[in-house]
This record gives structure tokens, sequence and C-alpha cells, in this order.
């Protein structure tokens, strides 16, 4: 109900969108083709103010740090909050479906499921080659977050090392933030009409004869993700942070919002950027926000844990104490390779399958429902990383 008081009252056009696209794809789903572009224009404008607000923030912010003295005990804070924030998911979502066992009703309704192309999946060596980048130019246009977080990481590293020498770039990258911000401003004043076109998107194409037998599953994994982003965020917020949950979401609904509804966390990430006011939040939040983007995905590593197990309770897999263990390590890793990107995560989960011995199979069952479960942990991905830059930011002082 606070949810719903908050929406109404800062986000009445966002509620409007969410509720006619429902409304539109189901009374009319023959004008889909004719609303489509209206959701893959929003999809592309958030994408055009990505990556330069992105690396525009991670310099200036690095920079800041760097001069503070702070950057170095914040970098290795984060990236320690990053690893158990997702593990306590991992946990959460494995713990879930080991109570529930939503797998075994399931194997009970539905079919064998058919089969999935095995897709090409990226090495620890080839994560670590990307971060590096010998072309930038080509990395920035096709948007290689890690790539594009050493880059800025490295030039601000090097501006706040050149002293006033380095002031004329910084006052340059400063205003290409302040640009970027500014044109985000603008694409979020249009967001309802895209929000409303991707809603219905959704309507359309995923039919509920599909949805009905995977509603345990669903169930039990959007539970999970509750749990997290209601009980276990908040508490960290309130005990670690000493911040308001509710100032907090009312702050970043908008950003929340846009991540449920386009299923990208990156394509939240600009806005997430621009909600914090506070100097001293903004400012962490330039360094942490872009970072976890791409390392801390709660909601990711969740949905990855829970669905594996899933899986292999629907194939009938024994998994021990050893095998969780490994699947638990190698969801760590999956959130970490996985794009911030819709559907991301049906590919990297197909390394915890392929290592535990779980037919790759079921990853085509679980994409009929994947976009509507994509939407839910996307915007736990966000709230947790929004979370994590007020803790960051407590740390700092």
């Amino acid at each position: 109900m606070l949810l719903f008081q908050l929406i109404m009252q800062f986000y009445p056009n966002i509620l409007l969108a969410l509720v006619a696209g429902v409304g539109m794809g189901i009374l009319v789903p023959g004008w889909y083709p004719v609303i489509d572009p209206l959701g893959v224009l929003f999809i592309q404008a958030l994408k055009l103010v990505m990556v330069p607000l992105v690396y525009a923030s991670l310099v200036t912010g690095a920079v800041q740090l760097y001069r503070s003295g702070n950057l170095g005990g914040l970098g290795l804070g984060s990236l320690a909050y990053f690893l158990v924030s997702s593990t306590v998911a991992s946990l959460l979502g494995l713990g879930a479906v080991l109570v529930a066992k939503p797998g075994l009703w399931v194997a009970a309704t539905v079919n064998e499921p058919h089969a999935a192309v095995p897709p090409v999946l990226p090495t620890v060596t080839d994560l670590l080659l990307r971060i590096v980048p010998n072309n930038p130019v080509q990395a920035i246009a096709e948007g290689q977050m890690l790539a594009i977080i050493f880059m800025g990481l490295l030039f601000g590293l090097a501006i706040g090392n050149l002293g006033e020498r380095g002031n004329a770039v910084l006052h340059f990258v400063d205003s290409l933030r302040a640009i970027m911000t500014l044109v985000t401003r603008w694409v979020i004043m249009v967001s309802p009409l895209g929000i409303f076109a991707l809603i219905m998107k959704m309507t359309v194409t995923v039919g509920l004869d599909t949805i009905v037998p995977l509603l345990g599953y669903m169930g039990v994994i959007v539970s999970a993700l509750l749990v997290h982003a209601f009980l276990i965020l908040p508490f960290v917020l309130v005990f670690i942070a000493h911040r308001s949950p509710i100032a907090l979401a009312r702050q970043q609904l908008s950003a929340l919002v846009t991540a449920f509804s386009t299923a990208t966390s990156s394509g939240a990430l600009p806005i997430v950027l621009k909600s914090f006011k506070d100097p001293n939040d903004h400012r962490v939040a330039s360094f942490v926000m872009p970072i976890g983007t791409t390392v801390n995905m709660n909601g990711t590593a969740l949905y990855v844990a829970s669905t594996v197990a899933f899986l292999a309770q629907y194939y009938g897999v024994a998994l021990g104490p050893v095998q969780y263990g490994i699947l638990i390590s190698l969801t760590l890793l999956s959130a970490v390779s996985a794009a911030a990107m819709p559907g991301s995560s049906l590919v990297t989960m197909s390394v915890a399958l392929a290592a535990l011995g779980i037919p790759m199979e079921g990853i085509g069952m679980i994409v009929a429902v994947d976009l509507l479960l994509d939407m839910s942990r996307t915007a736990v991905n966000v709230w947790g990383n929004a979370v994590a830059t007020l803790v960051m930011a407590r740390l700092a002082d």
C-alpha cells in the first residue's frame, strides 16, 4: 500500500502507462506492431545516455575520491560488500527452492522441455581480457561495461595525479556529465510512452497458457526477491547506513520502475545517478553505481541459484553440500559475467547447469517465463546497488 501511495503521489504517469500497457495488450493485441517502436526508441534513448554518462561520472568520481584519499578504501570496501550481498542473495534463493521444492510440482504437470541451443560461454580468461580493451573506441561503441569501468578509473586516476594540469580535462569531463544528466532528464520526461509500449509487448508475447504451469516456480523466486528487497536490504540500510528505506524508495522509484519495465539495469543507471541529490551521496554513487551495475547483481545471483536448484529438482539430479557450494561459487561468477541487459542470465546460468550435470534443455522451459522474472530481478539489482551506495557513503564519511 505504501508503494502504491508513493507511485500515485510522485509518478502517476508511469503508473498509468503500466496499467494502459496491460489493458491494451489484452484488449487490442493487434495494435502491438504499431506501438512497439515506442519501446524500442525508449531503450535506444537509454543506451544513448548510458555510456557517456557512466564514463563521465566514473571519471569525475574517481578524481574526487583520489584527491580526498578515499578511493582505495572505497574500492575495496565496495567489492567486499558486493561479494557479501550477492552471496546472501544466492543463499536466500537456494534456500527458498530447497524448502518449497517447486521443481517437484512442475515435474508433475509440465511436459519435457524442448531442446535449447547450448550458448557460447565466456571463460574466466575471456572476462579478464575484456577489462583492458585493445580498441577503446570499439569498447565504448559496443557498451563493454567492464572495459568502460576500467578506462574511467584509469583516466580518473591519471587526472588526479596530474593535479592542476588535469583540471582542464576534468572540467570538460564534468561538463559532459552535466550535459548527459540534462539529456537523461529529457528521456525521463517521455519514459511513460516507452514503458507503455514495453508492458504492452510483454502482455501480448507472453501467453497465459505458458505461464500457468510454472506459477509455483515463479512464486518461489518472486517471494525470495521480495524478502531480499523489503527485509534484508532495508535492514542493511537502517543498521549500517543509518538511512531510511522509505526515503530511498521515494528517491529511486522512477529508476526502479524503469528497471522493471525495461529489464535492464544499465538502462536505469543514468536515472539512478541523477536521483542522488546529496553531494556526498552523488560523489560515491558516481563511483559505486557503475561498478555495482556490472558486479553487484543481487537479483541475478538469487535468480540463477534458485533456478539451477529448481531444474535439478525437475530433472531429479541429486545435489549435495559440495555441489551446492559449487553452485553458489558459479552463481557469483555468473552474476558478474552477466550483461546488464534483458535475458543475459539465461546464458550465464548454463555455466552452472553444465558444471553440475543438469540438462541445459531446461533453459527451453525457463525462457517461456524469463521476461517476467527478468523484470523483477532487474529491479532488485538496481535497488541493491542504491542501498550499496548509501552504505559506502556512510563508511566513507
